[in-house]
């Protein structure tokens, strides 16, 4: 093999282990930030995702031989910078592109040089070709972080959830991640994704014949990843997920057992489970929901008005219905009415009563995230934690645990292929 070939391979080799090293303790300095309270800057964010890219960029160029790797590899980059994009995220999309880029640009550029100027054996269009497929992305990504991030948007209603001023649903879940994120990355999504490759690679080592070993990767790094995602989770964040699971995973029981329907995580799934429910009085607390998750405004709000107010319960349930239809379509909701109905459930059992100061806390926090932002909302949800005593012990165990096995099998799979070129 040329000389030259593997000198430059031994660069890029060490660059890639330098960033994967460095973005490793910024990492952990983030985390550590997050765990004592404090909020990462978007520029060591930016730092960060720039290694992140680098390591994959270097990925890339020792691929060579292996179509298929490049193409998905490529794919994963493309699909990450249109992913910070679209959340207005420029600096980052164009650092993690330049990242991305510059290990395939150093290569070629290398390759150019020595034909220019040393009048090396390379044939030239090829040569330029595949310079520029790197010169050009690199050029792209920095002129995003010369562009620089759009100004923050005006508050508005309508904005996604996790927005200034959105009233959607699906805020109150961004307000339990609010503690762990650094930039747009939940702390536990990145030690699910370190504890998959670590399972991943542990189980490479023993060596274990084929089919076998990818299939015991897959299984160890699916369990490694969805324990992590429960254990490394900063204290406030994982007390507010505990508050918020506590009464999320009763209602899901609720509606199972109501419906014979798992609750739906897409718009289209809460356009067919609200197909399959009867448009009667007795189903508006499912209906409600699902109607304005569906941005249907005017008919939430019919919905909720009609709910049946027969009990202590019942009378409750309608008025937070009624509260949460207006307040999403705009108005004011009817704080007043809502409080004089938890009032009513003095005589219920403690269950009840806890739940319905679960849903009162969910409401604040609904509120405070949209005049105030996601990380001031989560006090409310804080104490509601506290009330919950031993009762919300091991919420996370009861049921988010099952539903995030298939995002950390998709992980473990995807690791387990991808490593098999460098295996």
């Amino acid at each position: 093999m040329d000389t030259d070939v593997v000198v430059l391979a031994g660069v890029i080799a060490v660059l890639t282990l330098a960033a994967i090293v460095l973005a490793g303790v910024l990492v952990l300095v983030a985390i550590g930030m997050r765990f004592t309270g404090s909020q990462p800057g978007r520029r060591l964010g930016s730092i960060v995702i720039f290694l992140f890219g680098f390591q994959v960029g270097g990925f890339l160029v020792f691929l060579e031989g292996d179509p298929i790797g490049r193409a998905v590899t490529i794919a994963l980059a493309g699909f990450l910078a249109v992913g910070l994009l679209w959340r207005d995220r420029r600096v980052q999309a164009g650092a993690f592109i330049c990242g991305f880029a510059l290990p395939w640009t150093l290569v070629w550029g290398y390759y150019v040089l020595t034909m220019v100027v040393a009048a090396a054996d390379a044939e030239p269009t090829t040569t330029w070709t595949l310079f520029l497929a790197g010169a050009v992305p690199t050029g792209i990504g920095l002129g995003l972080i010369a562009m620089g991030d759009p100004l923050a948007p005006e508050p508005s209603a309508s904005a996604p959830a996790g927005q200034p001023g959105s009233r959607r649903i699906g805020n109150v879940a961004q307000v339990v991640l609010a503690p762990e994120s650094i930039g747009p990355i939940p702390v536990s999504e990145i030690a699910a994704f370190i504890a998959t490759v670590v399972g991943v690679i542990l189980v490479g080592l023993i060596g274990l014949p084929f089919p076998l070993e990818p299939i015991v990767q897959i299984g160890v790094g699916t369990l490694a990843g969805s324990e992590a995602r429960i254990l490394v989770r900063p204290t406030r964040s994982k007390r507010a997920f505990e508050a918020f699971s506590w009464l999320g995973e009763w209602e899901m029981a609720r509606v199972k057992a109501t419906t014979g329907r798992n609750v739906p995580s897409t718009r289209r799934g809460a356009e067919g489970l609200l197909a399959s429910i009867p448009d009667t009085p007795e189903y508006g607390w499912i209906r409600v929901e699902l109607l304005l998750w569906l941005d249907r405004h005017a008919e939430a709000r019919a919905t909720a008005a009609a709910m049946p107010d027969g009990t202590p319960g019942e009378r409750f349930e309608r008025a937070y219905a009624v509260d949460m239809a207006d307040w999403i379509s705009g108005g004011t909701g009817d704080l007043e009415a809502l409080e004089a109905a938890r009032a009513g459930l003095a005589g219920e059992d403690e269950d009840t009563r806890l739940r319905a100061d679960v849903a009162m806390a969910i409401r604040e926090a609904r509120l405070v995230a949209a005049d105030q932002g996601r990380d001031a909302a989560i006090e409310p949800l804080l104490r509601a934690r506290d009330d919950l005593g031993t009762r919300a012990d091991g919420a996370l165990r009861r049921g988010p645990w099952r539903r995030f096995l298939p995002a950390s099998a998709i992980t473990a799979a995807f690791v387990t292929l991808v490593g098999v070129p460098f295996g």
